[in-house]
């Protein structure tokens, strides 16, 4: 809605972690099962608190799935993560964390996955990014636009794939306005 060129952005992705554990009626024989649920809770937690907004380090632990029964000790359960950052070493620090969070197991029993089901690279605000940005906004003067500024977004784009093969990129260059057109839907690519 503004005269803002995106000149930074966060990378993001999404990440699955699936707990495997023993099921059994919760009634009848409680002790022989290892609840895949209450293992991911504790994931959950773990995850959670990696969360360092100020660094722009976020992961939010979103859709999760576990067993439909209620009379069941679970033996399976899933977390979709949304993970967001910076910068490459971010995403690679998040990714580290996250394998040492499955890696722990706090109910005995217990097995846990990681799937990586989308990575997409940030919009890191490098010099020649800047120099683009700078040639933009003389630019614009010069053809009597007016001014321009810097931001830096939240929201991952493919910007940042571009910026990370070396091409010169700035975002958030198409007509003003708000809201989504209604027939745009996300895909979802595994990479």
């Amino acid at each position: 809605m503004d005269d803002a060129i995106v000149v930074s952005q966060k990378g993001g992705g999404i990440v699955d972690i699936e707990v495997t554990g023993v099921a059994a009626h919760s009634g009848h024989d409680p002790e022989k099962g290892r609840s895949a649920i209450l293992e991911l809770a504790h994931k959950i937690i773990a995850i959670e608190a990696l969360n360092d907004i100020l660094r722009g380090k976020l992961l939010n632990c979103g859709k999760i799935i576990g067993d439909t029964g209620d009379n069941v000790v679970s033996d399976k359960a899933t977390v979709s993560v949304g993970i967001r950052y910076d910068s490459m070493a971010m995403r690679q620090e998040i990714l580290d964390d996250l394998k040492t969070i499955v890696a722990r197991a706090t109910i005995p029993d217990t097995e846990t996955s990681l799937f990586l089901r989308m990575l997409i690279d940030p919009l890191e605000h490098t010099s020649a990014v800047q120099m683009l940005f700078d040639y933009l906004a003389k630019i614009a003067q010069e053809i009597g636009y007016g001014d321009v500024y810097a931001k830096h977004v939240g929201g991952a784009s493919d910007s940042g794939i571009l910026v990370s093969m070396g091409i010169l990129t700035l975002c958030a260059m198409g007509g003003k306005g708000s809201g989504l057109i209604p027939w745009m839907k996300w895909r979802v690519w595994n990479l």
